[in-house]
């Protein structure tokens, strides 16, 4: 005894010794994945000297001085806005009507000149001596050549009007009309053109009024700087950000280092001796020592149960020795999924949902780390990670809380899914982002944790096995009346499988009152007696008529019906069952003693003293809940079975009966080591009574048919 307690030590010892090592490398995992993130590769370079070798981006990044090039150019290529000039049309026309109103002065200064009236063209152009033409044509503006004035002073009132008529609108409305400087000329040529085809004028005054149009036909365009202005902002403003993507090219091996690329990489912090990276070290061992010393405490005080179950903390710390890497990875490469759902539904399906709770906040803050910019900057984009981690993997954690199947932890992941996106949503919004960032941000929230959920899924049945753990979804398949043991058990012994789902009805109302697993306790009840198929015929409830052992020696048929314990842990361990069932079928009698042939035993042997342990079970007694509630609900249910017809009162002091008497078996106390109180003995005990009355109800007895 003294042996097999120390080899128990040393195993414990060996094992929490491995569990310290693991957790130390999940603890080098985290700090190893930061540190890659946080620290990003830095470069010998300089501007205006060749790159060493290609550089690419290690973060997203916004290029601010290829952008402003982009918007300066695209400014500068918007042509000027123009308007019309209201002014200048206005001066343009007075000064027009004002050249029409000065012909008349020319008229009366002429007359200065001569007493005769009625010159024609021929006497004016005798009179008119040079200098006269220079003063009299110098009272107009433009200025009147000597065949302009000559025909201005031999026109009649009324052809000067004519002109005045045909020279002003069309001023007026070439003007208004708007005139560019390269379009003055035509719209002036055509405009003497139609004045020259006119046949009720002269040649003289046709010339004065060409000298009108061609000096009052300006342009009238102005620049509008205020519109310019405007259309060259919308220009730039309509230019893209210039966005570089991680792993874009930022310079070529060989090629010169140009100021803008220079400014690009010292941004990015890639340029050696630009930063220290000491305090990002020491910052970053420090956030990870204290996650993980607040998870391992949380984990001691809500579950000091995982730290002596080797393989549950196996698990946790495989998983957080995964996670961090694999998170890193799929940030590296813009993976629009995240594991870390992965790790939580897995530690709430395999470990327990305390655990899965508490791996969820560590591994939302371990998210958030690795989705930081280097050199430690928390923003935008570690919140929302942290908030989708931390929300989507509790949603998902209670979300698996009564799932029994494997497709169900696929629509607890879409749960999860669906609480982690309405937080990214709430944020995006929060942020004045726009609805396609929201929308796209929610989408990929929702679409990661499914994932996560299929590869639980898929990944299920190795954890299971890898590790021999009765998850909810094994355990209810195993409840299928289509396993092979169960058909078995149906078809070759009837009756111990009928005493089978009796007992698991029993146990599994009784846990649920004592607090214990409902599902494995019903389990065990359907699997605890299969090794009885090894002799079926052998046990009373599959015999028809006589009975085996009235012919067999006590000893003898006590040695067949001990085998059974034993037979059905083998039995089961074959049909690879979970440890925990072939625990319970292992201890389901413990080390009791089978009174029945050992008092017949008795008294066949007269005098001669009788070896008890010929007639002991060789198992170990029940140390678990489930094992206790099984092996009272087995003894309960053949009790009260061996009455037949009995009354409630019967029933109720033969449970009461068996059950007490399992604390003192002889010298044994067979519940010793099940973790069970003296009020879950009671609760267990309402419970079965509760179950029997409910299984032995009394039936109504119908008449017989008279014969006629």
């Amino acid at each position: 005894m003294a042996k097999a307690r120390e080899k128990k030590a040393r195993q414990a010892s060996y094992m929490s010794l491995v569990t310290v090592l693991l957790l130390i490398l999940a603890l080098l995992s985290a700090y190893a994945s930061g540190l890659a993130r946080l620290t990003p590769k830095r470069y010998a370079v300089r501007a205006g000297e060749a790159a060493p070798e290609t550089i690419h981006a290690n973060r997203a990044l916004e290029d601010e001085a290829a952008t402003e090039a982009l918007r300066q150019s695209a400014g500068n290529a918007v042509q000027p806005a123009y308007r019309i000039d209201a002014e200048a049309v206005q001066s343009l026309e007075d000064q027009a009507a004002a050249f029409f109103e000065s012909l008349t002065d020319v008229r009366a200064k002429a007359q200065s000149l001569t007493t005769s009236e009625g010159l024609d063209e021929a006497d004016w152009a005798a009179l008119l001596t040079e200098e006269n033409v220079v003063s009299l044509g110098a009272n107009t503006s433009p200025a009147l050549d000597e065949d302009s004035l000559i025909g201005v002073l031999t026109a009649k009132d009324s052809e000067l009007t004519m002109l005045r008529e045909i020279v002003l609108p069309k001023l007026t409305t070439a003007l208004s009309g708007g005139l560019a400087e390269g379009g003055v000329a035509k719209v002036r040529d055509a405009a003497i053109a139609e004045l020259n085809a006119s046949t009720s004028l002269s040649s003289g005054l046709k010339k004065a009024g060409a000298l009108a149009l061609t000096a009052y036909l300006q342009p009238t365009y102005a620049v509008d700087e205020a519109a310019t202005e405007t259309a060259r902002a919308a220009a730039a403003a309509a230019v893209e950000t210039v966005r570089i993507k991680r792993g874009d090219v930022i310079v070529r091996e060989g090629a010169v280092v140009t100021a803008e690329q220079m400014a690009l990489l010292q941004e990015m912090d890639m340029v050696r001796g630009a930063g220290e990276d000491l305090p990002v070290r020491v910052g970053l061992a420090l956030y990870v020592l204290l996650i993980y010393a607040l998870f391992g405490a949380d984990l001691y005080i809500s579950q000091r149960l995982v730290y002596q179950d080797f393989k549950k903390a196996l698990i946790l710390a495989l998983l957080l020795i995964a996670m961090p890497p694999l998170a890193l990875l799929c940030n590296m490469v813009d993976l629009h999924i995240s594991p870390m759902p992965l790790a939580v539904m897995l530690a709430a399906i395999l470990v327990g949902e305390r655990a899965g709770l508490s791996i969820s906040v560590l591994l939302s803050l371990l998210a958030a780390m690795l989705a930081s910019q280097p050199g430690g900057t928390f923003g935008f984009d570690a919140a929302a990670m942290l908030l989708f981690t931390l929300t989507s993997g509790i949603g998902a954690t209670y979300a698996l809380r009564r799932v029994q199947t494997r497709g169900a932890i696929i629509a607890s992941a879409a749960i999860g899914g669906s609480v982690g996106a309405l937080c990214l949503a709430a944020v995006y919004l929060a942020a004045g982002a726009a609805l396609a960032t929201l929308l796209a941000g929610a989408a990929w929230a929702l679409v990661s944790t499914v994932i996560s959920g299929l590869l639980v899924v898929g990944s299920l049945s190795i954890w299971e096995n890898l590790f021999d753990i009765a998850t909810p979804a094994r355990l209810n398949e195993l409840l299928n009346t289509s396993h092979p043991l169960l058909k078995q058990l149906m078809y070759e012994a009837p009756g111990t499988y009928q005493h089978s789902m009796n007992v698991a009805a029993l146990a599994e109302s009784a846990a649920e009152r004592a607090g214990a697993d409902p599902l494995l306790a019903r389990v065990g009840g359907c699997y605890h007696d299969v090794g009885k198929l090894r002799r079926p015929l052998y046990f009373m409830e599959n015999q028809q008529g006589e009975n085996i052992h009235d012919t067999l020696p006590p000893e003898e048929s006590a040695a067949i019906i001990l085998s059974h314990q034993k037979d059905g842990a083998t039995i089961l361990a074959k049909n690879k069952l979970p440890g925990a069932v072939i625990r319970i079928a292992a201890e389901h009698h413990g080390n009791s003693l089978m009174a029945y042939f050992y008092h017949k035993a008795q008294q066949a042997g007269g005098e001669e003293p009788i070896d008890p342990r010929k007639y002991r079970y060789t198992g170990s007694r029940p140390a678990t809940k489930e094992g206790a509630i099984v092996m009272l609900a087995d003894c309960c249910e053949a009790a009260v079975r061996s009455l037949g017809e009995c009354t409630k009162e019967a029933r109720e002091e033969m449970v009461h009966k068996v059950i007490w008497s399992k604390l003192t078996d002889g010298a044994e106390n067979l519940l010793s080591g099940a973790p069970l109180t003296f009020h879950e003995l009671c609760e267990i005990e309402k419970s079965f009574l509760r179950t029997f009355s409910g299984i032995m109800h009394d039936r109504i007895e119908y008449p017989e048919e008279k014969k006629a």
